[in-house]
């Protein structure tokens, strides 16, 4: 694996994505605050144990047509952030996320701070 792909793979990239989140029936507006190729890290006000299961829906900055939807497992909470791993995701949505976080990475390899 290239020193390119490792970083691609390991990226945890902050962004700012508005979105939905849905946890026992229950829909409630949530904040993805990282990104990375196995998960995500948002802000809700839903109250989340680990374990819990919920399902996640958000569009990508460039790519606000179609929104990335999946199944996560909540793999850490509190204080209102959890982190969730994705654990039912279509592989179209997988290659979406992929493409962002690749052009963020080389992006931020240009010296650019911000990816959009």
């Amino acid at each position: 694996m290239s020193d390119h792909e490792k970083q691609v793979r390991s990226a945890r990239l902050e962004v700012n994505i508005e979105g939905t989140l849905m946890f026992r029936e229950t829909s409630s507006t949530m904040r993805v605050m990282n990104i990375s190729m196995g998960g995500i890290a948002l802000e809700t006000k839903c109250s989340l144990l680990e374990g819990d299961h919920v399902q996640v829906q958000f569009k990508l900055p460039r790519d606000t047509l179609v929104p990335v939807e999946f199944w996560g497992a909540v793999r850490n909470a509190g204080y209102g952030r959890v982190g969730v791993q994705y654990d039912e995701i279509s592989r179209s949505d997988l290659a979406r996320i992929e493409g962002f976080v690749r052009d963020c990475v080389l992006t931020q390899m240009k010296g650019v701070k911000e990816c959009r």
